[in-house]
């Protein structure tokens, strides 16, 4: 009843949401050449946009053969165009404005900034329609019915700042049956708190940071609390590793679904309950994934994920290099979506580190260095420079033989380490009392100062 009203009040709002909604659910089950065909279109609408009216693309487009005089887009020569990253955008900014923004009710979002440096960009009245839709989209992917309860624990001050909330935000998050609670402030003593609110408003979905959640789960079996039971729990903001998602599962008896999208072009990607990848929506979205020589990689082979927006025509963002790496799905999902299929995004490129040789090695494999260490409470690793690690451990003061636990520990990772660095890498430990959060509540846990995006 309560999804039905949603679903009228939604028919009467003013702006294309409910509009971009039935083009998700529809769209997600069309033929795959007429699938294909419609986000062509899109593309090329998207194109010829930013050829008439941004000055960067106008100049790209031209130099690159997409845009041909007097007003053709050539899509077969859209790999030629350059790709975008976050200085470009710093350098041109100006230029990457639609001439038409005085006409569009627009805003300024802005990226967290793992990097210390948060990245601008502008957003309008359609791409924000079009991010509802988008969260709608996702609830009836994942199975959240509109009234349901629901929990988030996020960190980003933009989002939980209350006191600057509209009206009509504060009676849609009410009306989605949804309450915040701030990763900002998650600590392990603080755990207890959280569990006795978990149990006392008994949500039926949990959405969160993937690293906060994580660090909840663990502290609730390691303290042997009791915890409700929510039908569905959603990671996002970080790569949800296997180990975590078995810890999130048998911790709170939960259905766990992965979630991929950013503050700069919204969703990206989200889990079906069949668990077969991420389903990335062409209605709204051009994703391609690169090797570091530009080509397209094969399935199963991590790659550069590349982002082109097909929804935000107020400040475009084509073949954006947004910073993460992942795989296509070497096969579809069985669920029948003809929507193509991540199947997973390993993570940053930032923590991403680098051997003496050259070689890369993935962050989340120090991920493991610690998870199975009882006497860490948290963990973070830095690479300083090219043979140099920090480890930095917050230990847990109610660990039994703490100092044997402590020395046997100490050498099981430098052992890792060794494997995948090689026994040249130097490795240091540092002991703290907090492992600080970035300015969005994230908890980094491999930090690298030598390879970035």
């Amino acid at each position: 009843m309560i999804a039905g009203r949603v679903e009228r009040a939604l028919q009467c709002t003013r702006g294309s949401t409910w509009t971009h909604l039935k083009e998700f659910r529809d769209g997600q089950w069309l033929d795959p050449a007429t699938s294909r065909v419609d986000q062509k279109r899109r593309l090329s609408a998207l194109l010829e946009h930013a050829a008439r009216h941004v000055p960067y693309y106008r100049e790209i487009l031209t130099d690159s053969g997409v845009w041909e005089a007097p007003g053709r887009v050539v899509l077969e020569r859209f790999a030629d165009l350059p790709l975008l990253d976050k200085a470009t955008i710093r350098s041109r900014y100006e230029d990457l404005k639609s001439a038409d923004l005085a006409s569009r009710e627009w805003h300024l979002n802005a990226t967290g900034g793992s990097t210390g440096e948060p990245l601008v960009v502008i957003q309008d009245r359609a791409f924000t329609d079009w991010g509802r839709a988008m969260r709608l989209s996702v609830d009836d992917i994942i199975g959240r019915r509109p009234g349901e309860r629901r929990l988030v624990i996020w960190g980003s001050k933009h989002d939980l700042e209350k006191a600057r909330e509209t009206l009509r935000a504060r009676l849609t998050r009410q009306m989605r049956g949804q309450v915040s609670l701030n990763s900002f402030r998650l600590r392990a003593e603080l755990v207890p708190r959280y569990v006795d609110f978990m149990n006392e408003y008994r949500p039926q979905h949990i959405i969160g940071y993937v690293e906060s959640l994580e660090m909840l789960a663990k502290s609730i079996e390691a303290d042997c609390l009791s915890v409700h039971s929510p039908r569905t729990m959603t990671t996002a903001a970080g790569t949800l590793q296997t180990h975590t998602r078995e810890l999130l599962s048998r911790v709170f008896r939960s259905d766990v679904f992965n979630y991929y999208g950013t503050r700069e072009v919204a969703w990206i990607a989200t889990e079906c309950d069949r668990h077969g990848g991420l389903h990335v929506p062409l209605q709204s979205m051009y994703l391609e994934v690169l090797r570091e020589d530009g080509t397209p990689a094969n399935p199963g082979e991590v790659g550069r994920l590349v982002v082109t927006s097909l929804v935000n025509y107020a400040f475009p963002l084509i073949r954006y290099v947004i910073g993460d790496l992942g795989a296509w799905a070497e096969k579809p999902c069985t669920c029948g979506r003809v929507w193509p299929v991540l199947r997973e995004v390993t993570g940053r490129i930032s923590d991403t580190f680098v051997k003496a040789d050259g070689t890369l090695v993935a962050g989340h494999y120090f991920n493991y260095i610690a998870f199975l260490q009882d006497w860490v409470q948290q963990f973070q690793v830095v690479q300083e420079a090219v043979g140099q690690l920090r480890v930095r451990i917050v230990v847990r003061q109610d660990a039994r033989d703490l100092d044997a636990k402590k020395a046997a520990g100490m050498a099981e990772i430098r052992g890792l380490v060794d494997l995948a660095m090689g026994e040249d890498c130097a490795v240091s430990f540092e002991f703290v009392d907090d492992i600080e959060p970035t300015a969005t509540g994230k908890f980094r846990y491999t930090v690298s100062k030598v390879h970035s995006a």
